[in-house]
């Protein structure tokens, strides 16, 4: 079963995430409010997969955790955002792992995104 961390600092978003996950036959981990944490998280618990928001609380944002996840760890990401999706794959365009999905979710391309990546 693949275990995927959840970054988010929406309470109730991270909950809908989690039940989702399991309903779709994956393991939630967390959730974690922060790239700190996230990052934390990751070394601990050593997920198959990390579904971040781009804007969560700490000093280290969404985009930079999932670099650091990435280098360090070799664990793929998912950044979800509200923002334009250009600004965001311009800042994530040499990290082939990190992969990016637009708010509101469509939630049959963030499953395929999972089971693909």
């Amino acid at each position: 079963m693949k275990r995927i961390l959840i970054v988010e600092d929406e309470v109730i978003t991270a909950m809908n995430l989690a039940d989702l996950l399991e309903t779709w036959g994956f393991e939630p981990v967390g959730p974690v409010t922060s790239g700190e944490e996230a990052v934390g998280e990751v070394r601990e618990e050593r997920p198959d997969l990390v579904l971040m928001d781009v804007k969560i609380k700490g000093e280290m944002g969404g985009i930079e955790a999932a670099r650091r996840i990435v280098q360090e760890f070799g664990i793929p990401v998912i950044l979800m955002s509200g923002y334009s999706k250009s600004l965001i794959s311009e800042q994530i365009s040499d990290h082939t792992n990190i992969k990016y999905i637009s708010k509101p979710l469509d939630l049959g391309k963030l499953r395929r995104m999972i089971e693909g990546g």
